[in-house]
């Protein structure tokens, strides 16, 4: 499991975007689009089902494969806002890794100092 969306996917994402601009209007299945773009299917599937902003899943007949499409405000957008889109995606969960981080760090450097702390006023352990 991938906790996130864009972090290194971004390339992929942009590739499949750009399969389905080109492609047909009617969408395509993951499968066509994993041939095209030379990523492997499973991928293909994850990143179309991870990324709603960009792909939707259209509803078929019973018994069809599922197949995609470009959301219509994807297809309406010009490459490079696509792309916009895509790094202000990194960008937040860039943040939201630091923050993280940050924080594990803080909570490491708060029980150390803790600890210093205790031990110079003679407590040596919780009896």
């Amino acid at each position: 499991m991938n906790l996130f969306r864009f972090r290194q996917h971004t390339r992929k994402i942009m590739k499949i975007y750009e399969c389905l601009l080109e492609g047909d209007v009617r969408g395509l299945h993951p499968m066509q689009i994993s041939r095209e773009t030379g990523i492997s299917y499973r991928e293909v599937a994850r990143r179309l089902d991870a990324t709603p902003e960009l792909f939707v899943r259209l509803v078929v007949a019973r018994g069809s494969h599922r197949r995609y499409a470009l959301h219509t405000r994807a297809r309406a957008m010009p490459r490079r806002d696509v792309q916009k889109l895509l790094d202000r995606g990194v960008l937040r969960e860039s943040l939201i890794v630091y923050l993280v981080g940050a924080l594990i760090v803080f909570a490491l450097i708060w029980v150390v100092l803790s600890a210093i702390a205790l031990s110079q006023q003679g407590v040596t352990g919780f009896s």
